[in-house]
């Protein structure tokens, strides 16, 4: 048996990229299936290769899924190394809270996330500034940040110029550019584009299904469908989820062993805040998360 990597899959019928950097299709038994659930993008896995492919085309048999060291529910993805979050200065308006969730999905599976603020060229000079000063907040708390215009291919090189070896995973609700910066790191018009819708200001779902694109030797490129709404990992509770924010860290010492930041008196975080140590943005979405959790498990 030889080991792959799963690039995309559908139908039943997945490809893969062997050791030698050839592409072929397989499939997969039935009882592996069964007996570990479904193969993702990204999965390393162990095939058999056939002497002649069968009349459906595949090329080979997987006969074994290797363990994961990460895997995504939303989108579905296995072995992620490194994420760049995108998200839109405008149309549609920069979600930061999503932004957010989407760092505590990243932190939680330990992939290192590169957050890119595009559509930079919608905007005047005030608006700029302003972003500029959102960003710095997660820039203070150690998150490597971009400002680009897909558009104008700016911030591209610089971008490029970060991604490590490794699966990387794009991410981003829909509309924000993820396949026109698709297309500008590949450096073709593989990914179709669509536009912002003008009534909802969100963007048409361009991109329909997980893939894994071979961008170098050792950089792989994963694309996936834009989303809107993420959920708060189950995994991290109301006590555990300061222990994400990495701004937090080495603030001085809370009255309180487990403070939550919340409303605490002697809280050493909220004096951050007050003091301009840490951003006092990401400090309110913090609150909303810790809110959202405490109504969560309220509900169960």
């Amino acid at each position: 048996m030889q080991e792959a990597l799963v690039l995309k899959g559908y139908g039943g019928f997945y490809t893969l990229l062997d050791a030698d950097g050839t592409q072929l299709i397989c499939k997969t038994r039935g009882k592996l299936r069964k007996e570990n659930g479904d193969i993702l993008v990204g999965d390393r896995v162990l095939f058999s290769r056939m002497n002649e492919p069968q009349d459906d085309m595949s090329e080979g048999i997987i006969e074994e899924i290797l363990p994961r060291k990460n895997s995504l529910i939303r989108p579905k993805l296995a072995n992620i190394d490194s994420a760049i979050l995108l998200i839109a200065a405008q149309k549609p308006v920069p979600d930061w809270l999503l932004l957010d969730k989407m760092l505590l999905i990243a932190e939680l599976n330990n992939i290192e996330p590169l957050i890119c603020l595009n559509k930079t060229d919608l905007l005047n000079e005030d608006e700029y500034a302003e972003l500029e000063n959102q960003l710095a907040e997660y820039e203070k708390a150690g998150f490597s940040c971009f400002m680009l215009s897909v558009k104008q291919n700016k911030g591209i090189d610089e971008l490029r110029q970060k991604l490590k070896s490794g699966v990387c995973f794009l991410a981003g609700n829909s509309g924000v550019g993820k396949s026109t910066l698709t297309n500008l790191i590949l450096g073709d018009d593989t990914m179709e584009v669509g536009e912002v819708g003008e009534r909802i200001s969100r963007g048409k779902h361009t991109t329909r299904h997980n893939e894994i694109i071979p961008l170098s030797d050792d950089i792989l490129w994963a694309d996936t469908p834009g989303f809107s709404l993420l959920d708060i990992p189950e995994e991290i509770d109301e006590y555990e989820l300061a222990s994400f924010y990495p701004e937090f860290e080495n603030v001085g010492k809370c009255r309180f062993d487990g403070c939550l930041h919340f409303k605490e008196p002697d809280c050493a975080v909220r004096q951050a805040v007050r003091d301009g140590e840490i951003g006092r943005n990401r400090y309110l979405r913090y609150k909303e998360l810790l809110q959202q959790i405490k109504e969560r498990e309220v509900k169960y």
